[in-house]
């Protein structure tokens, strides 16, 4: 599974990734970072407890005013035996007025609900990107040290040659240098197998949106 962009999150296609182990690496993993839909869900929960704010208000408006007519017209202005007339019953509104208070506050649950689960999505691309980042890093790290002691290594081969081409070697100092070349030699042979265990991915695995459209 190689990588894919998301053009955006929705239900039903929500972003995956992939697993990392030890010996997978990805170069230049911050082009791969998903975007932070935090700041978006602190947005939108704003505007829909303004909205919820706006609807009370006009709710309770809309319940003063009805009230008011049912009391003027079905009780003040016509009424028969000093009963009401039901021209307005204000009962008969309520039930749709809080029917829309209660899909806006459903529909706020189910978008709060979405984006929690599409930022922990998201805190797990994160992770699995950061391992790929240490594992490069790490890599990186071992080629380094590999060339470091290939580089002392020639330099005492060098050294060894001279004094074995010399006309007076000096014996302990070629056992010397020798067993320094054996010394680096195991290490360079236990750095390569190690290294040789890495492979690099040319791209993380997972579909996600990418920040900034990259």
């Amino acid at each position: 599974m190689a990588f894919e962009k998301m053009n955006y999150y929705k239900e039903g296609e929500l972003p995956t990734y992939g697993d990392c182990d030890n010996y997978q690496f990805c170069k230049n993993v911050s082009q791969f970072r998903p975007l932070d839909v935090s700041a978006i869900k602190s947005s939108i929960l704003n505007d829909f407890e303004s909205l919820i704010d706006s609807c009370d208000s006009s709710n309770q408006a809309l319940s003063n005013d009805l009230a008011q007519l049912e009391t003027e017209w079905g009780t003040n202005f016509i009424s028969i035996d000093n009963r009401d007339a039901n021209i307005i019953d204000v009962s008969k509104f309520s039930p749709s007025i809080n029917k829309i208070m209660e899909e806006i506050n459903n529909q706020k649950s189910r978008f709060e609900n979405f984006i929690n689960y599409i930022m922990n999505i998201t805190d797990g691309i994160n992770q699995y990107l950061d391992k790929l980042e240490n594992n490069s890093n790490t890599y990186s790290s071992l080629i380094s040290q590999y060339n470091d002691l290939a580089n002392e290594y020639n330099s005492l081969v060098k050294q060894y040659n001279s004094l074995v081409n010399s006309t007076s070697p000096d014996t302990s100092r070629l056992s010397s240098i020798k067993s320094e070349m054996n010394y680096k030699d195991n290490h360079m042979t236990s750095l390569r197998n190690i290294i040789n265990m890495y492979v690099e991915l040319p791209s993380p695995d997972g579909t996600w949106c990418l920040q900034n459209g990259v």
